[in-house]
């Protein structure tokens, strides 16, 4: 009943023009908030998105721009990033829907209190990055594609700590003050750090950990990999992003206490 079920939507969609993948379940196209089900985080899938995760298939979701993207393990398609306004450490307000169509955005939740967190400054992990990807092209003198936000979502953090932090590591990016935790429950922010990668089209391409080695420490046996490294260079090459998600790791985003324990976060 199901691959009826299934074929007969699938030709539904194909009737609108909407791709498919062979062999797997198949979402109807973004809604009209960019989302593929109920918002625009890419919940509430299609019933025969549904169905092909609960029968272990891999679900694909058409995004706004017509691209394919295959859904993670976990069944959550990215979706459309939502849009939110927040204030940097020199208390410029910075939209994102204003960068949008103009760059690849890279979202960092971060905690300067957080021992996962502290490292990755003190090695420069976010800051090589940054200067690989943001700013001027020294050869061309062009804008490159990327710009980084830090955003700072834990409850007690003041804006004068976030100048402290740029001042003492020498960052000149937006440092994003969020202490309501209002951005960070819109993208299901759970640790610091948590990395996302916007694409052009506004849909988020990567989200996860920056790495294969917390606290600074690879596994052993295994090669160090920079998950968010290796998304950039893919997007910037116009190429799509080889692995959409990984799992975060670091402490957990320290929301106000009221929502944390109703987010049980």
């Amino acid at each position: 009943m199901y691959k009826i079920l299934t074929v007969v939507a699938c030709l539904v969609l194909l009737g609108f023009g909407l791709p498919i993948v062979a062999n797997s379940g198949c979402c109807g196209a973004a809604d009209k908030d960019g989302g593929h089900g109920s918002n625009g985080n890419g919940e509430g899938l299609k019933p025969c998105c549904e169905a092909a995760i609960a029968e272990g298939k891999p679900p694909c979701c058409t995004v706004l721009s017509g691209s394919k993207h295959k859904c993670p393990a976990d069944g959550n398609c990215p979706g459309l990033a939502p849009d939110f306004t927040l204030t940097d450490q020199d208390g410029k307000k910075v939209t994102l829907s204003d960068l949008i169509g103009k760059k690849i955005v890279v979202l960092e939740w971060a905690n300067w209190d957080c021992p996962f967190v502290v490292p990755h400054y003190k090695n420069k992990t976010f800051a090589d990055l940054i200067d690989k990807y943001t700013g001027k092209d020294p050869e061309t003198d062009k804008e490159k594609e990327v710009v980084w936000l830090t955003i700072n979502s834990t409850h007690y953090a003041k804006t004068e700590a976030n100048k402290a932090w740029a001042k003492k590591y020498d960052l000149t990016h937006p440092i994003l003050s969020d202490p309501t935790g209002k951005a960070g429950h819109l993208y299901k922010a759970t640790n610091t750090p948590h990395l996302y990668i916007l694409d052009k089209t506004g849909h988020i391409a990567y989200r996860g950990a920056i790495d294969n080695a917390p606290l600074g420490r690879l596994p052993e046996g295994q090669e160090y990999v920079n998950y968010v490294d290796a998304a950039l260079a893919e997007l910037t090459a116009g190429k799509d992003v080889s692995r959409a998600y990984t799992k975060a790791y670091g402490c957990t985003v320290k929301y106000p206490p009221k929502e944390a324990a109703g987010s049980g976060g």
